[in-house]
């Protein structure tokens, strides 16, 4: 009877439809998982933490590099400049009192805006600049916010990985001076820069650590392990409130330091930048100074001021007119100055400024205008044909422009006699 009634009890429990108890009998099965599958998934498991522990605890020793951070080593050489020039036409390049041959057009970076669009013009410019023949290239700390310098750094990591080009065959140049965003201008001040050494605006600083604070900062843009010159940018345009001596006294301080990153190897020689003030200043001016007697006597022995960059054209031609200069006890203009002291003349504003008061025959290019139609290029061939200018800078990246500057690449340079003919209605006095 027990049995019974443990049976009804049991029938009763699971009373509803078939389909209803179908269903429950569905629901309780649970999947059954094969112990080699579990094996694998628990293996799995083990390895991907692994990887993951390894990644964030570096093994001991400085940790790696990124690849968009390497820095090419070495710098320009003699061998390397002259097997460049080798590949092109010989009368585009000059040989320096360094010994660096370097081509009579060189590839400037300057204006353009601060976005992606303009980094790409600048990097394919530089890029079709240096196949074309041009070892000379030009930056800036300040130029676009520093992007001119990155997008330079890009054409170069660029031609190297293919093997366009090699380090040593060319010659990339910076400034230092501008401390113009607020991140240099904090590593500025952590390195020891005061207020006193900036100018009334507070984004000029040419003391020692703002010129390591740039320094630092354009070669990691660059990619570069060495720059092959760093000039001191526009001292006396912006600081003309300081007098002659002041001045000279900055400038002592800075090639200094300067010397100190030459044994360093972290640049190869420096310079001066220049505008409107500086060599181009008639002597009392605000801001003038004389190479032979201003700068020439607060420099070391074996020194590495080799270059100086100034406006050397047809509407800004002081440098080849004004006798401010002495040497050997007599006057003399400033290109004979710097040749006699083995300095290196680059040009820059090579087309002349872009609103010249000068007349509209000033130059006068008759005598080249049958075989360059664009007048920007007739202008770059005029003053990199000028004697005494070592490299005329021109800053292109439009295509049209780059195709029209590059064209001069395939002229011999004017002769003598044409230059002066052409600078004629431009000056009052002959050009020396």
């Amino acid at each position: 009877r027990y049995s019974r009634v443990r049976t009804m009890n049991r029938t009763v429990s699971r009373a509803g439809s078939d389909e209803e108890w179908a269903g429950r009998r569905v629901r309780r099965q649970r999947p059954s998982v094969p112990r080699n599958e579990v094996a694998a998934l628990l293996l799995g498991t083990a390895m991907v933490c692994w990887m993951w522990f390894a990644m964030r605890v570096p093994e001991s020793g400085p940790p790696p590099v990124p690849r968009e951070e390497r820095r090419i080593e070495r710098f320009a050489t003699a061998e390397g400049t002259a097997r460049f020039a080798l590949r092109f036409r010989e009368s585009n390049y000059g040989m320096t009192a360094t010994g660096l041959t370097l081509s009579k057009v060189g590839v400037g970076t300057y204006l353009g805006d601060a976005d992606d669009r303009t980094d790409e013009l600048v990097r394919i410019a530089v890029k079709r600049s240096v196949l074309a023949g041009i070892n000379h290239i030009d930056s800036a700390s300040n130029y676009r916010k520093g992007r001119a310098e990155a997008a330079v750094g890009a054409a170069l990591a660029d031609l190297f990985a293919d093997g366009s080009a090699r380090r040593e065959e060319l010659f990339v140049a910076t400034k230092a001076g501008f401390v113009s965003t607020p991140e240099l201008q904090k590593r500025a001040r952590a390195l020891g820069a005061t207020t006193a050494d900036f100018d009334s605006s507070g984004r000029h600083c040419v003391a020692p650590a703002c010129l390591k604070a740039s320094l630092e900062s354009s070669l990691s843009r660059l990619r570069l392990a060495t720059v092959d010159a760093l000039y001191v940018h526009n001292l006396c345009e912006k600081r003309s409130d300081l007098s002659t001596e002041q001045l000279v006294e900055t400038l002592r301080r800075a090639f200094e330091y300067l010397e100190s990153e030459r044994a360093k190897g972290r640049i190869r020689f420096y310079g001066l930048a220049t505008f409107s003030s500086t060599f181009r200043a008639a002597p009392g001016k605000p801001g003038a100074l004389r190479l032979a007697t201003d700068v020439w006597p607060i420099l070391p022995p074996d020194h590495g001021f080799r270059f100086v960059q100034v406006p050397a054209t047809f509407d800004m031609p002081e440098v080849f007119v004004e006798r401010w200069e002495t040497l050997d006890g007599r006057p003399s203009t400033f290109n004979e100055t710097a040749a006699a002291l083995g300095v290196a003349m680059v040009s820059s504003k090579s087309l002349g400024r872009p609103r010249s008061r000068k007349p509209a025959n000033c130059p006068d290019e008759a005598p080249f205008r049958d075989f360059l139609d664009d007048p920007g290029a007739r202008r770059l061939h005029l003053a990199r044909s000028t004697e005494g200018v070592t490299t005329a800078l021109v800053g292109h990246k439009q295509p049209d422009h780059v195709t029209h500057n590059l064209a001069v690449l395939y002229l011999p340079p004017l002769v003598p006699a044409v230059v002066r003919a052409a600078f004629a209605p431009c000056v009052r006095r002959p050009l020396r």
